[in-house]
C-alpha cells in the first residue's frame, strides 16, 4: 500500500533524541518548518527543533534536499 502524500502537509521522516529529518513543501519558509516540526512532533524538553545548520545529512545528501518521492518538496535534518 502507497500512502499519498499531501502537497501542503510536513511528515516526520525519522526521529531520535537530538535529530529528526522531516519533509515539508519546497515553498515553506524555514519558520514555517520548524513550528510545524515542534507542533507535530514536540521535543518535550525546554529546546525546540530548528533546522540544523549542517550543510549535509549523514548520507552525504545537502539539508534541503529534493524528496524523491513527492514533486515539489524538501527534506531537511533538525536539531533541538
Amino acid at each position: 500500500m502507497t500512502e499519498t502524500i499531501a502537497d501542503d502537509e510536513l511528515y516526520c521522516l525519522t526521529s531520535g533524541l537530538v535529530c529528526c529529518s522531516v519533509c515539508a513543501p519546497a515553498d515553506w519558509t524555514k519558520e514555517k518548518i520548524e513550528q510545524e516540526t515542534n507542533r507535530k512532533n514536540p521535543t518535550g524538553i525546554e529546546s525546540r527543533w530548528e533546522i540544523s545548520a549542517d550543510e549535509n545529512f549523514a548520507t552525504g545528501q545537502k539539508n534541503g534536499c529534493d524528496c524523491e518521492q513527492g514533486a515539489g518538496r524538501r527534506h531537511w535534518l533538525m536539531n533541538c
